[in-house]
C-alpha cells in the first residue's frame, strides 16, 4: 500500500515547516522556481509484514506562503507507454518546471496533458494514480 503522510506547522512570518514520511510515493515542493523531491520508503505499509514493526524516513521542508506541495502515488512515475517506457521521477519534474509559473489548476492540466502525450491516447494505465496538491 502507498502513503504519504505530511504535516504542517503554523505560519509565523510567512514561513511554516512540513514534515513527511511515505511509503510507495513522492512529496515535491515549489519554493519560487526551485523543485524539491523526497522519496518516500520503497517498503509497503501493509501485507505480509504487518505484524513487523516498520519505521519510516522523515524530511522537513521549510515553506513559505507562496510554496506549492504535490503528492503523488508511484503509479504516476511507474506509468508506462506503449514501448513500456516508465514515465519517471525526471519526466515528472521537468513537466513541473515547465509550468511553474502557473497556478495550481493549470499546474495540474500542464501534468495530465504531459501524462497523455507520454501515454498515448490509446493505451490504457496500468496502475492507480493520485495527485493532490496544495497550495500555501
Amino acid at each position: 500500500m502507498d502513503m504519504m503522510l505530511c504535516r504542517s506547522e503554523k505560519y509565523v512570518k510567512g514561513k511554516a515547516e512540513m514534515v513527511a514520511s511515505g511509503a510507495k510515493s513522492y512529496l515535491f515542493t515549489i519554493k519560487g522556481k526551485e523543485v524539491v523531491c523526497f522519496k518516500g520508503n520503497k517498503q509497503s505499509i501493509g501485507g505480509e509484514m504487518r505484524n513487523e514493526m516498520l519505521t519510516f524516513d522523515q524530511k522537513v521542508f521549510q515553506l513559505s506562503s507562496s510554496s506549492k506541495v504535490i503528492l503523488l502515488t508511484e503509479g504516476w512515475i511507474d506509468n508506462a507507454n506503449s514501448n513500456r517506457k516508465r514515465y519517471g521521477l525526471k519526466r515528472f519534474r521537468e513537466a513541473i518546471k515547465a509550468n511553474i509559473d502557473q497556478t495550481l489548476n493549470d499546474l495540474k492540466s500542464g501534468l495530465q496533458e504531459d501524462m497523455i502525450r507520454f501515454q498515448g491516447e490509446n493505451e490504457e494505465q496500468r496502475d492507480d494514480i493520485t495527485l493532490l496538491g496544495v497550495e500555501l
